[in-house]
């Protein structure tokens, strides 16, 4: 695979590994990818308040702000088992962080 279009996600979410972790209800993202995530609002109002809410907010909206000032195409995420196109990245993290944000 290559990667030099690529933007690693990662980096933004590492310190809140665990409660990403915690929304690995269907299966392992090694195995299934983001199908094994629940990111309903129930499941992580469920779980975040385990975790530094503030923590988790603060790397999702720094994750969307680098992803579109970069110039990369494609983000990838050894966390979530994902590679997806620039935009969908930014809906999929702004979809989460709104759940989040709502709650």
């Amino acid at each position: 695979m290559k990667t030099r279009n690529t933007y690693k996600l990662d980096k933004h979410i590492e310190g809140t590994k665990e409660f990403w972790r915690e929304l690995e209800v269907h299966c392992v993202a090694e195995c299934c990818g983001l199908d094994a995530f629940d990111f309903s609002n129930e499941v992580i109002d469920n779980s975040i308040s385990f975790y530094d809410r503030n923590e988790i907010l603060k790397g999702l909206k720094s994750a969307i702000l680098e992803i579109e000032r970069s110039d990369k195409t494609e983000v990838s995420s050894c966390i979530f088992n994902a590679y997806f196109k620039k935009q969908e990245a930014i809906s999929f993290l702004g979809e989460i962080l709104k759940n989040i944000e709502d709650e």
